[in-house]
């Protein structure tokens, strides 16, 4: 049936000149149909990173060419590749001098960075009595001024989204008051340990409430009624000294609230019996409490004289008592809770005494919740005091587009209840808070090493954590930066003049893996080794990947809508040892290479963590004696203070030789590597991933040295290394090359899902090993990898698998087929796909070959499979069979190319209402399919979304069978779209059948079937039972050269 709007045109031949002008043209269209490159980045980004990478790899990136940074759809991934910065003080603002401190003027920095994020602190001190905080942002426990302060901070965001980037802001009030401290000490155990170890009385549930209730009548399970202790030795008691001297001021004033009960019928407000007593015992062992609180019946009237009604109450009115009594008790090393506590000495945490012990008097009931102890902050914070300063903040501020997350610094566990008061604070005004977790601070207030990360998350439940894991702190130096002569002699413990201990001290102590530590020795005795021995041993903290594992354990847990932003270490520190003044220690804070910076960066996103947070951006300068900074002031090596001890941190900023400000870039860190360009070009790999992140999903991640790599669809991999001649005859007996032994096969490897596409699978390679290059460009760390898949756990049926690089321009994916069962070799050469530097991470895609590649087998396409394919398909001349129901879709850069075999789209007996579909990818265009010299034959598809450029859906040439049935074709509203293209050139057997076909053309001016024969060729083609249809009177049918068939 042909509508009449078409016409049909016959033209028995072509002039030999069109013909020849034909063939000529063929080989370019071809070229343009099939040309096209894979990749995960979208086009338009990629041409302006290559734009920006000169021969050197000096990446440059004007802040004027990202957009205003536009937050993400809610729930969607986002990863975070963040830097912290120094607390914007007004010395940076007041001196033109010091301007390029201020976060404004390094935007075009931290994206010639590659960062995504910036981090501000925001320093005030709660406890301080006097003016705390900076004139240009605020002061602590003050409002902010509109014609002032708030616009400052509102001009400081929109400088940052008009980077493009994304913000992570401390706030004067509501940051710091984070800070206050609150713990509930429950009657009845449990609660992580913060609770009483022993506890006489009954448990039972009273008023909602699990409490201990002493009976005076003795009714209780072998209950004697005495005068005892009823609560005693609080498990977990080292919160009140555990940050001596830091933000939470433990050495202040404690306000104690024993929440209790009595009977009503035993209360009157004149009666003088003793209820209870609270002795409080300091950190020093002692029999004798520092203080004991009698609580009375009388004491349970209310504050305002009123009669007491029942309930439970924790706070008493001590009118009536002479001496003044109250519920205070001092922090102070001099007669309060801190008492006998000197430093963190191993053991520290076994001296620990504090105690909140509840005597009872035997005269009448009570029944007791919990005892709370709130320092000073945490005690106003939570009766109100500071809501209107922490609320303004939230209003002005938590609406501003780059705000992601108001944050708080290390925390532990007392200051939870704070944190969790002032963000339902915030929440109203779409405030998010987030804060920062430690393992060093974990193990300083808790006793139980084991609780890591639980205790805070299961109370906080924040949108995401900012998680601690700076491990490149304690370990040996590579041996070849020994003698760096104008660096101060580097501490003898962290030297070695073995690449094997240096190589064992990163591995086994330092990155480590999922168990890598010492909690099953306490650090009295870990310390009782010699300190040339602890550089081998996992510290009681934990490894690096230890703790980032931990850390995702637990949040899965306790907290799963949380994200982990884990924190690695970037900075360094230096400061003379105590004994000898000449020798320089790093402070506990080694700078790492840059070959250990980009494994830390590497192992954690194998770990499938949300995001890096870097710490930190500057270098400075400052006396350890009173830490104050003196802004990057160098005071050179030799020139060390009178008034106290110099500390030098090294960020990615210079440090000054003339004492003036200095923002430069680090061209050099302390090993006399660029630490600047290393950053940039391994958040240049991250940025080009940043795509493919947000889009997959973790799976899981392994340490191959300890925990093997047969996981998921790999079998095997081998690890050669490109230094050495010969084979390694201490594990492998037979050559040619160095193979690592199974137990120095350190990799780490992760593994994600797409959730789009179960067929495809993506898994990251990290080479572990950090030993740099030296002066002569050699390192014994350069690995080659290659990998042995299991065939049969390979996440679909597909026979042709490809391995892609993700974010590489240069390295082609590598085709292997599932019936290989050798090691895939991935390149053996610099630059190659398999080639790992030192630290490096690879990202790969392992996807069927029906997404792009060639074929090295027969491959079928289920019914219930929807592919994007991103590159060319080529047979290869093996045989391509799709089944109904299954979904194609296209970009510009591919198509499929057919040469030789069979191609199969559906069954020809098929009776159900499946199709199958061949479009164009989103933002995208169909360039059609393409077939030289193969058996064609397509029934129930439908194809559209083609490019407007005289293409055709279809294009055979010297097929010799084409057989198209029951097929829909739409041109669309474009005039230079056709269905099919079928051109017959050199065969004598051709069979041409197109029937029951629908053909939407639209307004298209080209002849939308066409079949052409050349020469002499017989070309019979059947043409029935199609319909046409036109909006604009185009050529239905055009045939040239056929002879036989009909129409």
């Amino acid at each position: 049936m042909i509508s009449k709007n078409f016409s049909i045109k016959f033209y028995k031949k072509f002039k030999t000149t069109t013909n020849l002008l034909i063939l000529l043209l063929m080989p370019v269209v071809y070229y343009l149909l099939i040309s096209g490159f894979n990749s995960e980045i979208n086009a338009d980004a990629e041409s302006n990173l290559i734009a920006n990478i000169n021969s050197n790899s000096n990446i440059k990136t004007s802040a004027s060419v990202k957009p205003f940074y536009s937050p993400p759809p809610a729930e969607s991934k986002d990863f975070i590749n963040c830097i912290f910065n120094n607390s914007p003080g007004d010395w940076m603002y007041d001196d033109q001098n010091n301007i390029c401190w201020t976060i404004e003027n390094k935007i075009g920095k931290y994206n010639e960075l590659h960062f995504n994020t910036i981090h501000t602190y925001m320093d005030a001190n709660p406890y301080s009595t006097g003016e705390s905080g900076t004139n240009r942002f605020g002061f602590i426990k003050a409002m902010k001024n509109t014609q002032y302060q708030i616009p400052h901070f509102n001009s400081l965001m929109d400088a940052v989204g008009a980077g493009g980037l994304k913000g992570i802001y401390s706030q004067v009030n509501m940051t710091n008051f984070c800070y206050g401290q609150s713990l509930r000490y429950e009657a009845e155990g449990g609660n992580w340990g913060f609770s009483y170890g022993i506890n006489k009385g009954c448990l039972e549930q009273d008023q909602n409430r699990m409490v201990l209730h002493a009976y005076a009548n003795g009714n209780c399970n072998e209950w004697d009624a005495a005068p005892k202790y009823i609560l005693e030795n609080i498990t977990e008691n080292l919160q009140h000294t555990d940050i001596s001297g830091g933000k939470p001021n433990d050495l202040g004033t404690w306000k104690i609230r024993p929440m209790m009960k009595i009977k009503l019928s035993d209360f009157d407000p004149n009666c003088t019996t003793e209820v209870a007593r609270i002795d409080i015992f300091k950190f020093g062992q002692s029999d004798t409490p520092i203080k004991s609180i009698n609580i009375k019946v009388r004491n349970f009237k209310k504050q305002n004289g009123g009669n007491y009604e029942g309930d439970y109450i924790e706070d008493f009115n001590f009118t009536d008592e002479n001496p003044t009594i109250d519920l205070n008790i001092s922090g102070s090393t001099n007669g309060g809770l801190a008492q006998g506590w000197n430093d963190w000495s191993p053991g520290w945490d076994q001296s620990c005494h504090v105690d909140f012990k509840v005597w009872w008097y035997g005269q009448t009931d009570v029944w007791i919740d919990y005892v709370e102890v709130n320092d000073k902050i945490g005690e106003e914070l939570l009766n109100g005091d500071f809501d209107e300063v922490i609320q303004q903040e939230a209003r002005e501020f938590a609406g501003h587009n780059t705000n992601i997350s108001f944050f708080t610094d290390e925390v532990t566990y007392s200051n939870y209840p704070c944190i969790n008061y002032i963000k339902n604070l915030i929440a109203p005004y779409g405030g998010k808070l987030t804060c920062a977790l430690s393992q060093y601070h974990n193990l300083r207030s808790q006793k139980d090493n084991t609780a890591c990360y639980v205790p805070l998350m299961s109370k906080l439940n924040l949108p995401f954590y900012d998680v601690n894991a700076l491990e490149i702190i304690e370990g040996l130096i590579p041996p070849m930066y020994n003698n760096i002569n104008d660096v101060p002699g580097f501490h003898p413990n962290w030297k070695t003049t073995s690449d094997d201990n240096y190589t064992q001290s990163l591995q086994l102590k330092l990155l480590g893996d999922k168990t890598s530590n010492s909690i099953t020795l306490n650090e009295n005795t870990y310390y009782s080794y010699p300190e040339q021995q602890r550089v081998f041993i996992p510290s009681s903290r934990g490894s690096y990947i230890y703790q980032l594992e931990k850390a995702k354990q637990q949040r899965d847990i306790y907290s799963p809508a949380s994200k982990i932003i884990l924190q690695p270490q970037l900075q360094g520190s230096l400061t003379p040892d105590d004994n000898d003044p000449s020798i320089w220690n790093f402070c506990g804070v080694r700078e790492p290479t840059n070959e250990e910076l980009s494994a830390q960066a590497m192992i954690a996103i194998a770990h499938g963590v949300d995001g890096l947070c870097w710490f930190i951006y500057h270098s400075w300068y400052s006396l350890s004696n009173s830490m104050i900074q003196d802004r990057g002031f160098f005071q050179g090596w030799e020139n060390q203070p009178e008034n106290g001890k110099p500390w030098y941190d090294f960020g990615l900023t210079m440090l000054n030789e003339n004492n003036t400000v200095n923002c430069n870039e680090r061209t050099s860190n302390l090993y006399h590597q660029n630490k600047w360009q290393a950053v940039k070009d391994m958040n240049l790999k991250i940025e080009l991933w940043k795509p493919t992140l947000d889009k997959i999903n973790w799976q899981n991640a392994y340490s191959v040295h300890s925990e093997g790599v047969h996981y998921n669809y790999i079998d095997n991999i081998q690890s050669v290394d490109p230094s050495q001649n010969g084979f390694n005859n201490g594990c492998y007996f037979d050559g040619p090359e160095w193979l690592d032994c199974l137990e120095e096969r350190f990799w780490e490897i992760g593994f994600f899902n797409d959730p789009e596409n179960a067929a495809i699978k993506y898994f990251m390679m990290v080479n572990r090993r950090c030993i740099p290059k030296d002066e002569n460009n050699y390192t014994p760390d350069n690995r080659i990898l290659r990998i042995a898949f299991e065939s049969d756990n390979l996440p679909s049926a597909a026979n042709t698998w490809n391995i892609s690089e993700v974010g590489s321009f240069t390295n082609p994916p590598v085709t292997f087929s599932r019936f290989y069962n050798g090691f895939v070799d991935m390149g053996n050469n610099e630059g190659n796909m398999g080639w790992f530097k030192p630290g490096e991470g690879k990202l790969f895609k392992l996807e069927p070959v029906v997404s792009g590649g060639v074929m090295l087998a027969d491959e079928n396409i289920s019914g219930d499979q929807e592919i994007t394919l991103t590159d060319t398909l080529f047979t290869n001349g093996f045989n391509l069979t799709i089944e109904e129901g299954a979904k194609l879709h296209f970009t510009d850069s591919s198509t499929i190319v057919v040469d030789g075999g069979f191609f199969t789209a559906g069954d020809l007996d098929y009776q159900g209402s499946d199709k199958i579909t061949f479009d164009a990818a989103e933002g995208n265009h169909f360039n059609g399919l393409v077939f030289n010299n193969a058996d064609v034959r397509i029934y129930h598809s439908e194809f559209s979304g083609l490019a407007n450029d005289t293409t055709y859906a279809v294009n055979t040439i010297d097929c010799p069978v084409v057989d198209i049935r029951r097929s829909l074709f739409t041109a669309g509203n474009d005039n230079l779209k056709g269905a099919l293209n079928i051109s017959c050139l050199t065969r004598d057997d051709y069979n041409i059948y197109i029937g029951a076909n629908t053909f939407e053309a639209g307004i298209s001016n080209i002849p939308f079937v066409n079949i052409m024969a050349y020469a002499e060729v017989s070309a019979p083609a059947i043409v029935e039972n199609n319909t046409f249809n036109s909006t604009a009177g185009a050529s239905a049918l055009m045939l040239s050269g056929i002879t036989g068939g009909a129409v």
